[in-house]
C-alpha cells in the first residue's frame, strides 16, 4: 500500500511542476503586458504634454496644411487615446494578475519541496497521504485559474526539458541546440527508444 501512495505523489508532484510552469508563464506575460502598456502611457503622455504647449509655426515645416483647430483637435485625440488605454490598463489589473501568478508559483515550489522528499519514504500512511492530497487542493482553490492554451504549452515546453535533460545524461557531450534538432525530427516511439 505504500508503494501505492508514493506513484500518487510522484504523480502530484509532476501536476505541480507543469502548473509551476503554468503560473511562470502567466507571470512572465502579465509582467511583459503591463510593462509594455506603461511604457505607451508614458512615452504617449509625454508627447501630448509637449503638444499642448508646442508653437504650431513648428509643425507647419512638417505638416504645410495644419491650422491651430485641427492641431488642437490632433492633441485631443491623443489624449483621449491615452485615456481609453489607461481604463483599459486598469480594467486588465495585469499588475495583480502577475503578483498572483508569483505568489501561487511560491506556493507551488513550497509543496513540491515539502512532498519531494517524501518520494523516497517508505512509512506513508494513509493519513499522511490525505493530509498531502488535501495540502494540493488547498493549493488549487487558492490559485488562479490557468488558461488551457498556457496549460497546454506549457506541459510542454516541460515535457521537452525532461526530454532533452534525459538526453544529456545518456550523450553527456552533445550541444543543446543539437540535442534540440534530433529531437524535432524524430517520432515519440524513436525518442523513448533512443533514451532507454
Amino acid at each position: 500500500m505504500v508503494k501505492n501512495y508514493v506513484n500518487e505523489i510522484k504523480k502530484l508532484n509532476k501536476k505541480a511542476e507543469v502548473n509551476r510552469a503554468c503560473y511562470s508563464d502567466l507571470h512572465k506575460l502579465y509582467k511583459l503586458l503591463d510593462n509594455l502598456i506603461n511604457i505607451v502611457v508614458i512615452i504617449s503622455s509625454a508627447i501630448v504634454a509637449i503638444l499642448t504647449f508646442a508653437d504650431i509655426e513648428y509643425f507647419r515645416i512638417i505638416f504645410k496644411y495644419i491650422n491651430q483647430e485641427s492641431f488642437t483637435l490632433l492633441v485631443g485625440i491623443l489624449a483621449s487615446i491615452i485615456f481609453i488605454i489607461t481604463l483599459v490598463q486598469q480594467y486588465l489589473n495585469l499588475s495583480t494578475k502577475s503578483d498572483e501568478s508569483e505568489i501561487a508559483i511560491k506556493r507551488i515550489t513550497n509543496f513540491i519541496r515539502d512532498t519531494s522528499s517524501l518520494k523516497n519514504e517508505e512509512n506513508i500512511d494513509e493519513k499522511k497521504f490525505n493530509q498531502i492530497l488535501e495540502d494540493y487542493k488547498k493549493i488549487n482553490e487558492e490559485n488562479p485559474v490557468i488558461p488551457d492554451y498556457i496549460f497546454i504549452r506549457a506541459k510542454s515546453k516541460l515535457n521537452q526539458k525532461i526530454q532533452i535533460s534525459r538526453y544529456i545524461d545518456k550523450y553527456p557531450m552533445k550541444k543543446i541546440r543539437h540535442i534540440k534538432k534530433e529531437l524535432r525530427n524524430k517520432s515519440i516511439e524513436e525518442i523513448d527508444k533512443l533514451l532507454e
